[in-house]
């Protein structure tokens, strides 16, 4: 059997896990700059051996927790058929608040980072890639190139999830989706 279609070991799933969710744990307190691999370590109860044994450092541990947040985001959205679909903005909102509430602690804890963090460019990235798609299908204004709208409702879209996870959220995260996609779809010329 070839290396690359071989099942990961589970010990070392589990370590990873017990590894990223103690990271986690201590993100939720302290500054990444603060965090060991010794505090990780210790919560994660493994030796510090076995933390280097998967990891260089702590900025690898978040990034790792980053990508594979970023591509549960992107299988979600790529689940939807856009093309075509009108109402394809409504669904991918209603899909990542779904993704976001069933994990709401873990997401709590990576959306307050900086909005200028790793995590934001990464997810700029992929909600760019899905509204260029959905841009793309509606006739816009003369001279409104898709990849400047993109840029627009992108960036918006993300500074709105960030404020709302960085502040004392007085609505819940689904209302906020849905005003969202309210939002694009005004500046899309598809309100009701």
């Amino acid at each position: 059997m070839e290396e690359n279609t071989r099942k990961p070991d589970r010990r070392i799933m589990k370590s990873k896990r017990a590894i990223k969710k103690a990271f986690l744990t201590i993100l939720s307190t302290k500054d990444i700059n603060d965090i060991t691999i010794k505090n990780i370590a210790d919560v994660a109860d493994v030796d510090r051996k076995t933390v280097y044994n998967y990891y260089n450092g702590t900025y690898e541990i978040l990034n790792e927790i980053e990508n594979e947040m970023v591509n549960t985001i992107n299988e979600t959205v790529r689940s939807i058929n856009i093309e075509g679909n009108i109402g394809s903005h409504e669904l991918i909102f209603k899909k990542i608040s779904e993704v976001v509430t069933s994990n709401m602690e873990f997401y709590n804890i990576l959306m307050k980072l900086s909005y200028d963090s790793q995590l934001i460019k990464k997810l700029i990235t992929v909600f760019s890639e899905y509204s260029k798609k959905i841009i793309a299908q509606y006739k816009l204004p003369e001279g409104l190139t898709v990849e400047n709208a993109s840029i627009f409702i992108t960036s918006g879209v993300l500074n709105v999830y960030h404020r709302w996870f960085n502040s004392d959220r007085t609505v819940s995260f689904e209302e906020v989706s849905s005003q969202l996609a309210t939002l694009v779809a005004s500046s899309l010329g598809l309100a009701k």
